[in-house]
């Protein structure tokens, strides 16, 4: 049996810049972890994330805003509705975090239930 399954991929960031032959700077980029979310908002691959986060709660429009553009349950059934905004998610002990890049691009899947 098969769930459908939701990838939020970040959008990739400068993390190192550095010098290149005939005086060019050259930007080292990082593609972030994606976030592979279940029906319920519960966080997939857990041995990457470490048990942090667990849970996707929503998602806001700036990373400093404290109020949510949208709820997991609102996002779930229109993924692409994450694109351009930045997911708010809920560790094990309930604490909430922002993260600072934005969703870049969404695939929907299947994993086995």
């Amino acid at each position: 049996m098969t769930a459908r399954i939701v990838t939020l991929q970040p959008a990739a960031y400068v993390d190192n810049l550095w010098s290149a032959p005939g005086n060019r700077v050259v930007e080292g980029t990082k593609l972030p972890y994606p976030f592979h979310v279940r029906e319920d908002g519960s966080v997939e691959l857990q041995d990457v994330w470490q048990g942090d986060p667990t849970a996707v709660v929503g998602f806001v429009s700036e990373p400093e805003s404290r109020t949510l553009v949208h709820r997991w349950a609102d996002v779930w059934p229109e993924p692409d509705r994450a694109v351009g905004l930045y997911v708010v998610t809920m560790n094990a002990e309930g604490a909430w975090a922002t993260w600072p890049v934005a969703i870049e691009t969404v695939k929907v899947g299947e994993v086995e239930a």
